[in-house]
């Protein structure tokens, strides 16, 4: 789908959600596809300049609030937030995050899942939400660390 398509596919879900479509909502979702996969909402604030902070503010925790963006913490503390509202028409998802160069990894997990509802039942604790992020070293990462060479290895 092209950037058009999928600013359209937002909006009218926010529009099913009772949210209008204004031209501020219309910049920022815009801005979100420009930007790509990940972005900040300071990457939001330097793109639209003519747009306050609690602007955007709200208008990222009404786009979080209706799944279509997640938020996913970095190891550093930093939030970044992903376009979500695709995956969502499959399940819920996880993320592996690199702590090196920072790329974000998506992944489900059947298993994971049926774990949870497991813990859920033993516990007599119904959950409504949760979030996992594993953090570590991507693949290109690792292949780029020095291998280290051990004094039995001379």
């Amino acid at each position: 789908m092209n950037n058009n398509v999928n600013s359209l596919y937002v909006l009218s879900a926010m529009n099913r959600s009772g949210y209008r479509t204004t031209t501020t909502r219309r910049k920022i979702i815009d801005a979100i596809f420009s930007l790509g996969n990940s972005f900040t909402v300071d990457d939001l604030i330097q793109n639209l300049p003519d747009l306050g902070r609690a602007t955007i503010f709200r208008n990222v925790k009404v786009l979080k609030d209706l799944q279509i963006i997640c938020q996913v913490f970095l190891d550093n503390g930093q939030s970044v937030y992903q376009l979500d509202f695709e995956l969502n028409l499959e399940s819920h998802h996880h993320h592996l995050i690199c702590s090196k160069c920072k790329c974000i990894q998506e992944f489900n997990s059947k298993e994971l899942e049926s774990l949870l509802q497991s813990v859920s039942e033993a516990m007599s604790f119904e959950i409504n939400t949760h979030r996992l992020e594993l953090y570590g070293h991507c693949s290109s990462c690792k292949a780029s660390e020095p291998v280290e060479v051990s004094v039995s290895d001379r």
